[in-house]
């Protein structure tokens, strides 16, 4: 066999931060004093996570749930996983561990024909583009997705972590 196989699922996870307030920024002073300053969390964890409905979402992806290759999961939803990882991860931990949580969008890379799901997935990511879903709250994007090759015998797991 002379080809590497797409197995699984390609996994989009999105992280942000919950909305600006004047109780994010806290230094050594402690909290903002001034009513019309704001802060967004530098960083993604539960406590800072954006769990609000994403109504844009849901009427996007309500009549492209599961077809074309999308996965059963519902996009619009916040996700909290309780595994430190997005995708696969070691038993010894020695990838770096990232939380797991946020909207994550599946495509099953098993779906005939591959090209349907590879339109599923670019209008999406348009739509993602098109509606500013990439925005000051956004801390990572993780992509991640499993290749086996035939003529080595090797499992492949990438993944691809943008993080602001």
């Amino acid at each position: 066999r002379e080809y590497n196989y797409l197995v699984g699922y390609l996994q989009v996870l999105f992280q942000q931060v919950s909305q600006p307030s004047p109780a994010n920024c806290k230094g050594v002073e402690g909290a903002a004093s001034a009513a019309n300053f704001s802060c967004v969390h530098s960083a993604f964890a539960h406590d800072t996570a954006d769990t609000s409905p994403q109504p844009k979402l849901e009427n996007h992806w309500a009549s492209k749930f599961a077809q074309d290759g999308r996965s059963m999961e519902k996009p619009w939803e916040y996700r909290k996983m309780s595994h430190p990882t997005s995708g696969a991860h070691s038993q010894a931990q020695a990838f770096q561990r990232t939380d797991g949580s946020g909207n994550r969008f599946e495509y099953q890379l098993q779906y005939t024909p591959l090209s349907v799901v590879r339109s599923a997935f670019l209008s999406d990511m348009h739509f993602l583009k098109q509606t500013g879903w990439l925005f000051d709250q956004t801390r990572a994007l993780h992509l991640s997705f499993v290749a086996y090759n035939a003529n080595y015998q090797t499992w492949i797991w990438n993944r691809y972590t943008l993080e602001v």
